[in-house]
């Protein structure tokens, strides 16, 4: 009889959900107008083209929802998300582009540099299939919390594309361990929606929840 030994599944403690909002839909397959348009504004911000980011900010501006008060105030410190290999000099970094585009508008208190990724993992938008992608686990053990110049009252994560919310999750455990009795929350200018053939709107502002089982390793975004 031939056993097969099970790697066990590694276990995050502390955080089970963090809150999010995006912005707009983006389409990484859709054939439709609307969907080849939201690839070209997806393209774009993760260019780091300045007149698409702040043409996107300037949406946040004008929303009025009480709940986008939990993302952005003038008690919020923006953080950016790190790219997937560590930064190097000159390197373009779209989330610290978003970053600068928010604090013009006054959405946040302060930017600091809080996460930085200390080794390559395998860029996201490159592998076709989630199980392709890294894990919560491979992006937490490629991350690490620099020093801070003062304390944040609350943090809000900025990235350019919400995909799974692996990457977040794992910046938010990190700090997470650093700041226990912080808030923290996560923002992207674009979510995928890789489920639906076409999306029906473009713009379309969102709230909802990253949560991670630790049965499984993986993340589950709702919506």
């Amino acid at each position: 009889m031939t056993f097969l030994l099970l790697q066990p599944v590694p276990v995050l403690k502390s955080l089970t959900k963090i809150r999010y909002f995006t912005l707009c839909n983006y389409s990484p397959r859709g054939h439709s107008e609307l969907s080849i348009k939201s690839r070209n504004v997806c393209g774009g911000i993760k260019a780091g083209r300045i007149n698409i980011i702040n043409s996107a900010i300037e949406r946040i501006d004008d929303l009025k929802a009480e709940e986008i008060e939990d993302f952005f105030n003038d008690k919020i410190t923006l953080v950016p998300v790190p790219r997937s290999a560590p930064l190097t000099q000159g390197a373009l970094w779209p989330a610290k582009e978003i970053v600068n585009a928010l604090l013009e508008a006054n959405l946040g208190k302060d930017h600091q540099v809080l996460i930085k990724r200390i080794h390559h993992v395998k860029k996201s938008s490159s592998q076709v299939g989630a199980d392709q992608r890294p894990s919560v686990e491979d992006h937490y053990n490629s991350l690490s919390v620099q020093k801070y110049l003062t304390k944040p009252e609350r943090i809000t994560l900025i990235d350019d594309v919400l995909t799974l919310g692996r990457t977040f999750f794992a910046c938010a455990q990190r700090l997470y361990e650093s700041f226990p009795e912080i808030e923290i929350r996560c923002c992207s200018l674009i979510r995928t929606q890789s489920l639906i053939p076409d999306i029906e709107k473009l713009l379309d502002p969102s709230f909802g929840d990253i949560t991670y089982n630790n049965r499984t390793g993986k993340t589950t975004r709702n919506p």
